[in-house]
């Protein structure tokens, strides 16, 4: 599975879109894929609870797709370290 990874903070629409274009695009090619944007920010969870789930669903992918712009995105570089150390496989949005 593929974990989508970018930035949100500070974007219009927390970047949803650029999530669900990179979702589609990873469908159509075959990929099972986790996608952080379809959690509904009217849950009334926090930054810091959000991170948490998605950690747990990065844990059970073998593939993390980082959008442009992730580099300058906290929860991103977290992410990607987080792969980075379990020899999950990185690929960038090109």
């Amino acid at each position: 599975m593929t974990y989508i990874s970018g930035p949100m903070t500070g974007i219009k629409n927390f970047n949803f879109p650029a999530f669900n274009k990179a979702e589609r695009f990873l469908r159509k090619r075959g990929d099972k894929v986790f996608n952080p944007a379809c959690h509904s920010i009217e849950w009334g969870f926090d930054r810091a609870d959000f991170l948490r789930f998605d950690i747990q669903a990065l844990l059970l992918c073998d593939k993390i797709h980082l959008l442009k712009g992730w580099e300058k995105s906290e929860g991103a570089n977290l992410e990607k370290q987080i792969a980075d150390a379990l020899g999950i496989e990185v690929e960038y949005q090109s």
